[in-house]
């Protein structure tokens, strides 16, 4: 038997993230099959990955007006299917809606197909016939069949009266038409008709078979399940379930797509980088040249040269230069072919001369110094129309995860937002530093998507060749930074290498995280596992001024643990989130400016450092909804009340003294019972030192400018009670003033960090403990993160 031919059509990007999956599961029942994809108003980006990962497949672009309503569109799928039949005359075919999944092969159907020209499916109800799934025994026999069935479906359309017959009694315009070129009669029989001036065979087949669209558990004899418009807001935007679409009957459907869509994303990425990597190797082996250590291996930069000329990047951003090896790549590679490079790096030194020096003449590199977090979102903007793609090796870690993440967002290929800030459209990310066994791979291989990394097994063993020009030259020494395959020095690793992480943008849709089926750790789970969290508790929901304001990108410091600087204030991250807390205290607390004075800003809400401290620690808590979490010693703070109310955290606040001593809400304090004013947040009225929350409940624990104030005994007990409180992995943010004019303390922030040592809690992330040379207030103050 010829295998068939597979044809689907895609309009719109409400359907493009079917489109994975769906060709997926097809791919798995058929490895060597492939057939024709009609697309029109999704992506080029998308349609371009698409190709790569699946090669087999012809892309074809429809060029006819999106207008009209549903029924208007009808008939461009019906021209479309018969287009795709034209092209496979003599093949069988299977023409199959987009937003169906391949189960099992459809071998029984197509063999000994002598006896059928037209399979279609039925089922015994109002609506019995349903053409999201029809087989023609050869291409010519389908070209008919549906160069018929769009003549009629238009003259159906064109008379309101016949279209509202036949949406009364078969549901929709184009299963009326083959409702009457098969007959108003029983389906489960063969029927000879004469169509196009051909005679054509048909043959029903129950939906339960070929095209399930009901939700049922899924049995030995279905081949195709079809998820139909009811099912979509389920599946890509996370909304509840429905009478017709209850939980528990559509378990075993959901979970099915759910399993088949993360295997699509990881396939997707995997083929598309290897095809990238084949078709950019022969261009980049004579011009990778030497290797500077500390540096991006060769085969890492083939994924990321072969990614960006396959997916027609016109800018490449790249952050991290150092002495400038992956950016020389980037420069040869892309010479005489229209792709600009961007590098940025943070500062000017010796390794940044040198990098200069041997990127010199080439016109088509801009290297630029500064932060990368303020100017790599700049150059985007100022980049409209371009495909863009982004290399970090500055940021790294957990911190260029996100920041990264933060980038698809806003300027995503489909993604709302780069039409109104402007720019071009990021297409694809790299992140270097992500081998096995480190936070950020398990931060990134826990995260949903299409993701890559290059000490893929397969990949290292068909592209790790180009790498012996990066092993150590014959008698060199072995430095800690030495690298050879699975040995960073004399140390094993777990990866092949340094590991380059290529991530694509999901489809171009919204799609809410998976939690309908209650499953530990979600939204909807989270009340199992909360831990035994005391005090008065409601389920008031925002207020009226907050409800409608979209959780905001959170990115973190790249260094943590440090000293408050000047330059903070200025950092839009901070700014952005300092304003969020002046509204809370100024309408909703009803505070007034401190009578503390700060050089920057003027006319501060409440005391100057906590311009400073508040949004330090809203960023590098990297808080989500549903966390549960507690700010101890928490006074008139607004951190519980913000992240409970902007990013549906569970919070507590913790303090001996809520009300304000001077009658004004500045520093401390509130002017009314705060269960009155934020029911949404538990307050708990006793010592942070002996805590009535339950062992392992938290997530997060906030200490902010508490600690040094207090007896020394009463901070261990402090950290004691941070250990037992959170959660394994849980984090706690504490900040402290650093003497100076500041005469009221009783420890000092290092003597704090090996009291939190002493409790079980370590440092997480970078730490950089020099002075800044010019004080931002009064008196020098730190933030620091701990991880239970």
């Amino acid at each position: 038997m010829r295998e068939p031919a597979f044809v689907t059509t895609v309009y719109g990007q409400a359907y493009a993230a079917f489109l994975a999956p769906h060709l997926h599961s097809i791919r798995r029942q058929y490895p060597e099959g492939g057939g024709f994809v009609l697309w029109q108003d999704v992506p080029a980006a998308e349609i371009a990955l698409l190709s790569r990962a699946f090669p087999l497949w012809r892309f074809v672009e429809a060029t006819e007006p999106m207008t009209g309503g549903v029924n208007e569109r009808i008939p461009r799928k019906l021209h479309a299917w018969k287009r795709a039949c034209e092209m496979a005359p003599g093949r069988p075919v299977a023409l199959l809606d987009c937003d169906t999944l391949l189960v099992r092969r459809l071998d029984e159907f197509f063999e000994g197909a002598g006896g059928w020209d037209i399979i279609y499916t039925w089922k015994d109800e109002l609506f019995p016939i349903n053409t999201g799934v029809m087989l023609a025994s050869t291409g010519a026999a389908g070209a008919a069949l549906f160069g018929a069935m769009a003549a009629r479906v238009e003259r159906l359309i064109r008379d309101p009266d016949l279209l509202r017959v036949a949406l009364g009694s078969s549901g929709a315009a184009d299963q009326h038409a083959l409702r009457e070129i098969v007959g108003f009669c029983s389906y489960d029989k063969h029927t000879v008709r004469t169509v196009a001036g051909r005679e054509l065979v048909f043959r029903g087949v129950p939906c339960k078979w070929l095209n399930e669209t009901n939700c049922r558990p899924m049995s030995g004899d279905l081949c195709i399940v079809h998820y139909k418009t009811g099912w979509h807001p389920i599946l890509l935007e996370g909304k509840d379930w429905t009478v017709n679409r209850p939980r528990e009957r559509c378990r075993e459907m959901f979970e099915h797509w759910e399993r088949t869509r993360a295997d699509a994303e990881r396939a997707v990425a995997r083929e598309a980088v290897a095809g990238a990597a084949r078709a950019a190797r022969e261009r980049l082996a004579p011009i990778a040249g030497a290797y500077e250590e500390r540096g991006i291996l060769h085969s890492e930069m083939l994924a990321v040269c072969g990614v960006c000329g396959s997916l027609g990047v016109d800018l490449v951003i790249e952050s991290g230069r150092a002495r400038g090896q992956s950016t020389l790549v980037l420069a040869r590679f892309f010479e005489g072919t229209g792709t600009r490079i961007v590098s940025i790096e943070l500062e000017r030194g010796e390794d940044a001369a040198f990098a200069e020096e041997r990127l010199r003449g080439f016109a088509h590199v801009e290297l630029v110094y500064g932060d990368s977090f303020r100017l790599l979102p700049e150059v985007i903007r100022a980049n409209p129309g371009k495909r863009i793609a982004v290399l970090l090796d500055g940021p790294k870690g957990i911190p260029a995860i996100e920041f990264l993440d933060a980038l698809f967002e806003e300027h995503g290929p489909g993604a709302p937002a780069p039409c109104d800030a402007g720019g071009g459209t990021l297409v694809a990310g790299f992140i270097h530093d992500m081998r096995k066994q480190t936070p950020q791979r398990e931060r990134l291989e826990a995260r949903p998507g299409r993701l890559f990394f290059t000490d893929d097994e397969p990949y290292t063993a068909e592209f790790g060749d180009l790498d012996r020009a990066c092993l150590p030259r014959e008698g060199a020494p072995i430095t800690m930074h030495t690298w050879r395959p699975f040995k960073k020095g004399e140390d094993p690793i777990p990866s092949y290498g340094p590991t380059l992480a290529v991530v694509f943008p999901g489809p171009p849709c919204h799609r809410a995280p998976c939690h309908r089926l209650g499953r530990p750790g979600s939204a909807q789970s989270s009340e199992d596992h909360r831990g035994g969290l005391t005090g008065a508790r409601t389920t008031g929901g925002p207020s009226s001024g907050t409800a409608t304001l979209a959780p905001p990108r959170l990115i973190a410091d790249p260094i943590p643990n440090r000293f408050l600087h000047a330059r903070d204030w200025r950092d839009p991250r901070y700014a952005a989130l300092r304003d969020e807390f002046a509204v809370l205290y100024r309408d909703e607390m009803h505070g007034e400016p401190h009578p503390y004075g700060a050089r920057d800003p003027q006319n501060v809400i409440t005391h100057w450092s906590r311009e400073w401290e508040y949004p330090w620690a809203a960023l590098n808590a990297r808080p989500g909804p549903g966390m549960a979490v507690v700010d101890l010693g928490c006074g008139g703070s607004p951190l519980a009340i913000w992240m409970a109310r902007r990013l549906g955290c569970d919070c507590t606040g913790v303090d001996l003294i809520f009300e304000s001593k001077t009658g004004r809400n500045n520093l401390r304090g509130f002017t009314r019972p705060p269960a009155e004013l934020f029911p949404e947040v538990a307050w708990l009225r006793e010592s942070m030192a002996a805590l009535s929350l339950g062992d392992a409940s938290q997530d997060r624990a906030l200490c902010i400018s508490v600690l040094e104030h207090v007896p020394t005994e009463v901070a261990r007990a402090t950290f004691r009670e941070i250990a037992r409180v959170l959660r394994p992995g849980g984090l706690a943010l504490i900040t402290t003033d650093v003497d100076g004019e500041h005469r009221t303390l009783t420890s000092s922030y290092r003597e704090l960090i090996a009291m939190a040592a002493e409790a079980g809690l370590r440092l997480e992330g970078k730490e950089d403990w020099t002075p800044p040379a010019e004080k931002p207030g009064l008196y020098d103050v730190v933030g620091f993160v701990l991880k239970r």
